[in-house]
């Protein structure tokens, strides 16, 4: 043990006796034997750790109906526990060959076993945290990376990344990452759009509709077809100006609406082409009263 690092010499007040103790044989049925450190007399002046260890009923009860098990066999697990410093020197032990005290934690401390689980705990803890962090970054980048349009519709597209992104991913990010594999000029369109992710899919929809209608093409000579290209890029530069307008009239739209007026029976009676007045024109036959000029009179 001192070569192993697990113990070094002491100079402490402590002193807790040494016991040699058989070991249960093993399949080869030698005799072999350990040393133990008799901790009773500190044991019983220790602070119990109430750390929860786990009970082997309801471990084997949990084991029922699993079909896979996962084992952990940790060589040398106490001792790869290092001591506390101020606690060195209360595991000091003495034998014929001088007076020793552990420098990782022994066999047969009170807290041994609960500091053992705890520690176990948290690392497992934090490794499962960190493995289901990565996986979930991992199905995002697929998401990012391999999930093309091709050729598929935007409908479709949304509901397959919706698939792989799961309830983890909210729209808005789903959104950015959707419109990201839509071409360019259906971006441009749906992107001043503020309804939820699914009329927006719609919309999407309906202009590969009109994309995908058939168009009479001509045969271009060269000099045709670079005019037709500065025209295009003329007509995009336009649409985009226009929609940055539209942007900025909707920034700019107030958001109490003025009520217009109703029109009055006078302005009513001028309009109309009939020549009935108002009191004719509202009530018909029925009408009580009548305004002059009116082609009609009262019963």
């Amino acid at each position: 043990m001192l070569e192993q690092g697990l113990i070094r010499e002491s100079n402490s007040p402590y002193n807790s006796p040494t016991w040699v103790v058989p070991k249960k044989s093993d399949a080869s049925g030698k005799a072999k034997y350990r040393v133990v450190i008799d901790y009773r007399k500190l044991n019983e002046i220790t602070i119990p750790d109430r750390f929860p260890i786990p009970n082997m009923d309801e471990i084997l009860g949990k084991l029922g109906k699993c079909q896979y098990f996962t084992t952990i066999d940790l060589a040398r697990g106490f001792h790869q526990i290092e001591m506390d410093s101020e606690s060195i020197q209360k595991t000091a032990f003495s034998t014929k060959r001088g007076h020793y005290e552990y420098v990782r934690m022994p066999f047969g401390l009170r807290n041994a076993p609960a500091t053992f689980q705890s520690e176990l705990y948290t690392t497992l803890k934090n490794h499962v945290i960190t493995q289901f962090a990565d996986s979930e970054q991992k199905r995002v980048k697929n998401l990012l990376q391999e999930q093309e349009l091709s050729d598929m519709r935007p409908s479709p597209l949304l509901r397959e990344m919706r698939s792989l992104a799961g309830s983890e991913v909210n729209d808005n990010i789903l959104k950015s990452i959707w419109m990201s594999r839509l071409p360019s000029n259906m971006r441009l369109i749906i992107s001043i759009s503020n309804e939820s992710l699914d009329k927006v899919a719609l919309l999407a929809e309906k202009i590969c509709e009109v994309s995908d209608t058939p168009h009479v093409h001509v045969v271009e000579t060269p000099d045709t077809a670079t005019r037709n290209q500065s025209s295009i890029e003329q007509q995009l530069a336009e649409i985009t100006k226009e929609i940055a307008l539209i942007k900025a009239n909707i920034n700019r739209r107030p958001r109490s609406r003025s009520r217009s007026r109703p029109p009055s029976r006078s302005g009513m009676q001028n309009n109309n082409s009939n020549g009935l007045c108002w009191y004719h024109h509202k009530f018909g036959n029925d009408a009580k009263k009548c305004r002059s000029p009116c082609v009609k009179k009262l019963n």
